[in-house]
């Protein structure tokens, strides 16, 4: 019974959550290469930031042209090794410096969008069952103030 309400309020749409921030590596590999592409690319405009460098002066420095550079920032494109060494040397880090991640463990990511969750059906459900208690209460109330008014 509790979960046909939970279902209920998920497809009423009074319980809005998306579990699309859960992810899921199904190969078990704990990264892709979109992963990385990511990481790249938050990292590359974090430098480059740090360093007070528009794309031009950064593009300037590695020897690469600015839209090349522009399209590794938003993940659009992939560069050689090469070209990674270059970007590197141009923002005085070593390479795996570009790829470090500094965001929390997928694990913890997981655990904290559940914890909201729970949360977050917890309120929902106390909304609903007081909605129902109420609803309940005044139907009683109703039938049994209006049986009186008839004695």
């Amino acid at each position: 019974m509790l979960i046909d309400g939970i279902k209920e309020m998920i497809s009423m749409g009074s319980l809005k959550y998306d579990l699309s921030r859960i992810r899921y590596d199904s190969q078990g590999l704990g990264m892709t290469g979109g992963d990385l592409r990511r990481i790249l690319s938050k990292n590359l405009k974090l430098l480059r930031s740090q360093r007070s460098l528009s794309q031009m002066e950064l593009a300037e420095k590695a020897d690469i042209s600015i839209p090349f550079l522009s399209n590794i920032e938003r993940s659009n494109k992939w560069p050689y090794p090469e070209t990674l060494v270059k970007i590197a040397k141009a923002l005085e880090v070593e390479v795996y410096t570009l790829f470090k991640d500094n965001s929390p463990p997928k694990s913890d990511n997981l655990q904290n969008t559940l914890s909201q969750f729970k949360k977050d059906l917890s309120v929902s459900l106390h909304k609903s069952i007081a909605t129902s208690i109420n609803n309940s209460l005044e139907t009683i109330s109703a039938h049994y103030i209006g049986e009186n008014d008839h004695v």
